[in-house]
């Protein structure tokens, strides 16, 4: 039986998730391209030089947050592969246990009939005696 008892340092993590995070990773995005379309707007506003394209705040918007959903399911289908592992391993650790305690079941059910056997003999052997000493009286 194997003395394992020492703390899994191998515990289930998703490296650099944070939702928090990435939602503010947009949020900030989307205050970043709106700051520049404004100052795009003022500009074609006050020399009229320039374009200002309503849709592009949009595109690059949905642009960014389809990056950064990609981003959160690549770490999620990575930290379920990890889970799937450690999974693995504890089902094995499972599986050993059973195994020993199926032996060690084993060997006190043979300790047991070698204990009875043993009682039953020193019971015969002590009748013995005492039908002996009766005898020689």
């Amino acid at each position: 039986m194997s003395n394992d008892n020492k703390p899994n340092s191998s515990a289930p993590s998703m490296p650099g998730f944070d939702p928090v995070k990435v939602w503010m990773s947009g949020i900030d995005t989307w205050s970043r391209m709106a700051r520049e379309n404004f100052e795009n707007v003022r500009s074609v506003w006050q020399t009229g030089e320039g374009s200002f394209d309503p849709s592009s705040l949009w595109t690059t918007g949905m642009d960014t947050w389809t990056r950064l959903a990609r981003e959160n399911v690549e770490r999620m289908n990575s930290f379920y592969d990890e889970l799937t592992g450690l999974e693995e391993a504890a089902y094995q650790r499972a599986k050993q246990g059973a195994q020993e305690l199926g032996e060690m079941m084993s060997e006190s059910l043979s300790y047991a009939a070698e204990f009875g056997r043993e009682w039953r003999k020193m019971g015969m052997e002590a009748a013995r005696r005492g039908a002996a000493m009766l005898e020689q009286q």
